[in-house]
C-alpha cells in the first residue's frame, strides 16, 4: 500500500479515535446534565432548551453556507505550493464575511427575544429565562467572528486529533459550567451562558493551536479578491441548500413536537432520541475525518483513489453503524429508563425507528461527503429539500394521528426512497455495482452485529435485572463481540497493523503540543 495513502489512514483513524473520546464526553455531558435539569428546573425547562438549540440552529444558516466553504476551500489549498497565500485568502474572506452574518444573526436573536410570548407559550418564569439567555447568546454571536474559523481550519488542514482533542476540553468545560450555573440556579439562561463558555473556551485553544501550528497563515480583514468570495459564496449556497434539508430531516423534530404538544412532551421526544443522536455522529466522526482528504483527492482529479474510498468508508461505517442499531434496538428503553425514568421514554416504535434510522442517516451523511467533495451538491440539495418537506409534513400528519412516536417514524419513512437515490447516483458515478457494494460493504457488517447481538440478548436472559449491572453486561458483550470479530474477520492486514500501530502508539499529548 503506498505510503501516502497510508499516512492518510492512519490520520484519519487517529483523528476518529480521538473524535470518539470527544463524543464520549459528551455522552457523560449529557448523562449528567439532562436528569439534573428534570430535577432542579422541570420538564419545561429541558425541553424548552432543546426547542431553542433547534430555533437557533436554523438562523446560523444565514451564514449562506461560508463555514462549509471554508472548510472545503482550505482542503483544495493545501496542495498549493504559493507559501500559504491561497490559504490565507480563504481564511481572511471567511472570518470578514461570517463577522457580517454573525452580527445580523445576533439581532435576529436579540428581536425574537423581545417578542418571545408572540412565538412561544409558557410560563412567565421560562419566558424571562428564555429571553436572558438569548441575550447572552446574542451578546456572543457578535462577538465570537474573530476566532471563529480556527476550529474549521485545524479540521480542514487534517489536524484531525488535535482538534478532536480541543473538542473534548470543550465538553468538559460545557459539563461544568452548566452543572455550575444549575446549581446556582439560573435555569435555563445558565444552560445557555454554560454552552457560550465553552464554545469561548474552544475558539480560543482552536486559534491559540492554528497559530502555534501555522505561525506564518495571519489572515486578515476584508476582502481582497472577490472571485474568490464569488467562488465560496456559490459553492456555500448550494451546501446551503443541504443545509436547510438537513435541518428539517434531523434538527426540526423538537419544534413539531413542541408545537403539537408543548415543551413537556418536548423532553420526553429529546430523552429518548439523544443515546441515538449521539450514537450517529460517532459514526459520522469517521466521515468528517475523512473529509479534508477525500476534498484534497478530488480536487488531483483522481477518480480511482475517490472509488476506494467510497467503498473503504462504508464499510467502515457500516460495520460501526449495523451494532449501533442493534443495540439501540436492543437497549434504548432499558437505558432511558435507568437514566431519567420510565415517565421520560416515548415507546418502542420510537425505539424501532431510531435504530433504522442510524442506518439511513449513516449512509446518507456519507453520500453527502462525497458529494461535498466533487463540489456537485446542487442536485442532493434538491432531493433532501423534497426529503425534508415531506418529512415536516408526514411529521405533523403522524404526530396527529400517532403520537411521539409518529414525529420519528415520519423520519424514516421519508428518509428511506432518499437514501436509496443519493447512494445510486453516488455508485453510480464511481462506476460500483450493487452486488459489488453489497459483498464489500454490507455483507462483511452483518456478521459481527448478528454475533453481538445475539450473546448480548442472551446475557439478558440469563441476567433478568432491569438494573444498571444488566445494562453494562450487555452493552459491554455488544462492544467487546463486536469489536474482537471486527478486527478478526472483517479487517484487512494492513488496516490491523494500523490499527494496532495506532493503540501501541496513541499518545494524546504529542497531538496537542
Amino acid at each position: 500500500m503506498p505510503a501516502q495513502i497510508k499516512n492518510r489512514t492512519e490520520r484519519a483513524v487517529k483523528g476518529a479515535l480521538v473524535s470518539f473520546l470527544q463524543y464520549g464526553t459528551q455522552m457523560v455531558l449529557q448523562l449528567f446534565l439532562a436528569p439534573l435539569v428534570l430535577r432542579i428546573a422541570g420538564q419545561e425547562t429541558l425541553g424548552a432548551y432543546a426547542l431553542l438549540m433547534q430555533v437557533l440552529g436554523y438562523l446560523a444558516m444565514l451564514d449562506l453556507g461560508i463555514s462549509v466553504s471554508l472548510n472545503v476551500f482550505m482542503a483544495r489549498a493545501t496542495g498549493c505550493d504559493d507559501s500559504g497565500k491561497r490559504l490565507v485568502a480563504v481564511l481572511s474572506t471567511a472570518r470578514t464575511f461570517l463577522c457580517i452574518s454573525n452580527a445580523l444573526i445576533a439581532s435576529i436573536i436579540f428581536l425574537f427575544s423581545t417578542r418571545l410570548g408572540i412565538f412561544f407559550s409558557s410560563t412567565q418564569q421560562t419566558v424571562e429565562s428564555i429571553q436572558y439567555g438569548m441575550l447572552i447568546l446574542a451578546t456572543w454571536q457578535a462577538l465570537k467572528s474573530p476566532w471563529s474559523v480556527f476550529g474549521i481550519g485545524l479540521s480542514a488542514t487534517q489536524n484531525l486529533a488535535t482538534s478532536g482533542v480541543i473538542g473534548i476540553i470543550g465538553n468538559a468545560g460545557r459539563l461544568i459550567f452548566s452543572l455550575g450555573f444549575l446549581f446556582l440556579g439560573m435555569g435555563l439562561a445558565g444552560l445557555i451562558l454554560g454552552h457560550v463558555l465553552a464554545e469561548a473556551l474552544n475558539f480560543t485553544l482552536s486559534s491559540w493551536q492554528f497559530r502555534k501550528t501555522y505561525p506564518s497563515l495571519k489572515p486578515r480583514w476584508g476582502i481582497s479578491d472577490r472571485v474568490l468570495l464569488k467562488e465560496m459564496l456559490s459553492f456555500g449556497l448550494q451546501s446551503m441548500l443541504i443545509n436547510i434539508a438537513w435541518r428539517l430531516v434531523y434538527l426540526t423534530d423538537n419544534i413539531v413536537v413542541g408545537y403539537l404538544f408543548g415543551a413537556a412532551a418536548v423532553s420526553v421526544y429529546y430523552s429518548t432520541q439523544m443515546p441515538t443522536t449521539i450514537a450517529f455522529n460517532i459514526v459520522n466522526r469517521i466521515h468528517d475525518n475523512a473529509s479534508p482528504a477525500l476534498n484534497e483527492i478530488s480536487a488531483r482529479g483522481e477518480a480511482r483513489k475517490l472509488r476506494d474510498s467510497f467503498l473503504k468508508l462504508h464499510r467502515y461505517s457500516l460495520l460501526f453503524a449495523l451494532p449501533l442499531a442493534g443495540g439501540i434496538y436492543l437497549l434504548n428503553q432499558k437505558f432511558v429508563t435507568l437514566w431519567v425514568g420510565s415517565g421520560q421514554y416515548a415507546g418502542d416504535t420510537m425505539t424501532t425507528a431510531l435504530a433504522a434510522f442510524v442506518l439511513l442517516t449513516t449512509i446518507n451523511h456519507l453520500s453527502f461527503i462525497f458529494f461535498i467533495s466533487s463540489g456537485r451538491i446542487l442536485l442532493f440539495g434538491i432531493i433532501g429539500v423534497l426529503e425534508g418537506l415531506t418529512n415536516l409534513g408526514l411529521s405533523i400528519w403522524l404526530g396527529k394521528i400517532i403520537g411521539l412516536e409518529g414525529v420519528m417514524l415520519a423520519s424514516v419513512i421519508a428518509n428511506i426512497p432518499a437514501t436509496a437515490l443519493v447512494l445510486y447516483i453516488s455508485m453510480r458515478r464511481l462506476g460500483i455495482g450493487v452486488l459489488e457494494y453489497l459483498r464489500l460493504c454490507v455483507f462483511r457488517s452483518i456478521v459481527p452485529a448478528t454475533v453481538g447481538y445475539l450473546l448480548a440478548y442472551m446475557v439478558g436472559i440469563l441476567l433478568p435485572s432491569e438494573g444498571w449491572f444488566t445494562f453494562i453486561a450487555q452493552g459491554t458483550t455488544m462492544v467487546t463481540v463486536c469489536g474482537g470479530v471486527t478486527y478478526l474477520f472483517c479487517l484487512l492486514n494492513y488496516e490491523q497493523d494500523v490499527v494496532r500501530r495506532v493503540f501501541n502508539k496513541i499518545n494524546f499529548c504529542q497531538y496537542y503540543k
